[in-house]
């Protein structure tokens, strides 16, 4: 069930994308690197640590001392009982469960990565810090140029893009490859989550987008959870 053509869902997938990809954001993830490189250059590891921690301290007084509106939830669980019969919603499940949990396995591996193709740690978190730069810009042209008719194809491409870049980070060894692929790799999975959450909208009624939403973000944190560790586990025994 498309409404209007699609417009409203992908309105929706277009908003989501937009939340996670403010100018502030952009220039924040961009110096992030830098910032901590340097922090762990000048400090030990520990005390690095500890800094970060009492600067987020600091800022989380005034987040919690806030009030904020009241929000109203239509997820229901038993309605999850229902949307699992369609097969919908489990294509769009693997794919959060993939795309997610590669988007976390580059928040958690990426420099490991970096470094073990030659770079060192200060560059490694630099161009660490630009795959979210890719990220970020991705779902900015994502949500400017995605149609409903081009919405389907847009996602199976990045898809196949996101599959040849884990390849190339497999078998190449280069180091301008892996910092190509890092990049590469924000960039693919830009669109793929939002978008295909506005694609999933389209085939529910509006009452279960809740429902539809909570169901697709549990499995979405399933593949931040298990991807990295999987990676990590296996990375020790090769």
């Amino acid at each position: 069930m498309l409404t209007k053509n699609g417009t409203i869902e992908l309105r929706l997938a277009q908003k989501l994308m937009l939340d996670d990809a403010h100018i502030g954001q952009l220039i924040a993830l961009l110096q992030a690197g830098k910032v901590l490189a340097y922090l762990f250059e000048l400090l030990s590891f520990r005390r690095a640590l500890k800094l970060l921690a009492m600067a987020i301290a600091i800022f989380l007084v005034p987040v919690l001392l806030s009030s904020y509106p009241q929000i109203h939830s239509d997820f229901a669980p038993s309605t999850v009982l229902e949307l699992i019969q369609n097969g919908a919603i489990w294509s769009a499940a693997l794919v959060l469960f993939c795309g997610v949990g590669l988007e976390f396995s580059m928040a958690n591996w990426a420099t490991t990565y970096l470094q073990d193709v030659g770079w060192n740690k200060k560059r490694a978190s630099i161009l660490f810090s630009l795959f979210w730069l890719a990220l970020m810009v991705g779902r900015l042209v994502a949500a400017r140029f995605i149609t409903p008719e081009n919405s389907s194809i847009a996602i199976q491409a990045m898809v196949l893009v996101a599959a040849e870049i884990v390849g190339l980070m497999i078998f190449s060894s280069k180091r301008t490859v892996g910092a190509i692929a890092v990049v590469g790799m924000g960039l693919s999975l830009a669109p793929i989550a939002p978008t295909t959450v506005g694609l999933t909208f389209a085939k529910f009624p509006p009452s279960d987008y809740s429902s539809v939403y909570g169901f697709l973000s549990i499995v979405g944190t399933l593949g931040a959870l298990v991807v990295p560790s999987a990676i990590g586990i296996l990375s020790n025994l090769t």
